[in-house]
């Protein structure tokens, strides 16, 4: 299994990318953009982030309001060098819209083929949110990366990846259901483990680490808490095709 860990700002490069070291992360999901809106953090970060020995992946915030400008974000960033590319497509915004969803995907596909990663990420499952265009997603993504986020929160369960996979894999090859996990909130190593033995007993080549910017928020806790999560990761790591 290979990790990505997820960037919103990278406001302070090298600390990112020493955590992601740490972590022994094999690359960085840098943002990209958001809506039609280009940032151009991602571009400035491909190289020095190649030089480090990860991979520079990126991801956009998606509305559907202007589906050719926000897949010219996406674009733009493949050219500029991304080893993939994640759209985030939730819900409320993204509810209902299965045309734009098919429209998305097939611009991209056109200059892509089928053969690059890209990839959605949206809410945990079809029963959290019914109305996202779940069927359409499958025809353009190489991978679907559900937000299991709950269990960061008082109330949450890690069962929730188990629920995940089996409420999405009507829609998804459980191969192609790459979870996204938490490092923030109540999150403890131990559930994270949990988690990823999950995700590792149903094939997936990835997981996906939600975020490095959470961590730079905890100078303090941080450090202990990467060294532990940094433990928990090192057994699944192995080299996928």
């Amino acid at each position: 299994m290979k990790f990505l860990l997820y960037v919103w700002h990278m406001t302070d490069p090298r600390r990112i990318v020493a955590i992601a070291q740490a972590l022994h992360a094999d690359g960085l999901a840098i943002k990209a953009g958001d809506g039609t809106g280009v940032w151009q953090q991602f571009q400035a970060s491909v190289e020095p982030v190649r030089q480090a020995g990860l991979e520079p992946w990126a991801w956009s915030f998606c509305y559907g309001n202007d589906v050719p400008a926000e897949a010219t974000v996406a674009l733009e960033a493949i050219r500029a060098g991304a080893a993939g590319f994640v759209a985030d497509m939730e819900a409320p915004d993204y509810d209902g819209k299965d045309a734009e969803s098919r429209l998305y995907g097939a611009i991209i596909r056109s200059r892509t083929g089928y053969a690059y990663p890209l990839g959605v990420t949206t809410m945990s499952s079809p029963v959290a949110a019914p109305a996202l265009p779940w069927r359409t997603f499958r025809q353009w993504a190489s991978f679907l990366s559900p937000q299991d986020y709950a269990w960061a929160y008082a109330g949450g369960s890690v069962a929730e990846v188990a629920r995940t996979y089996a409420t999405t894999r009507g829609y998804f090859r459980v191969p192609r259901i790459w979870p996204s996990l938490p490092l923030y909130g109540r999150v403890t190593a131990a559930e994270t483990r949990a988690a990823l033995a999950d995700i590792h007993a149903h094939g997936a080549p990835w997981a996906l680490l939600w975020d490095a910017d959470s961590l730079l928020d905890q100078p303090i806790v941080a450090p202990t808490f990467i060294e532990s999560i940094a433990q928990v990761l090192e057994p699944f790591h192995e080299e996928v095709p």
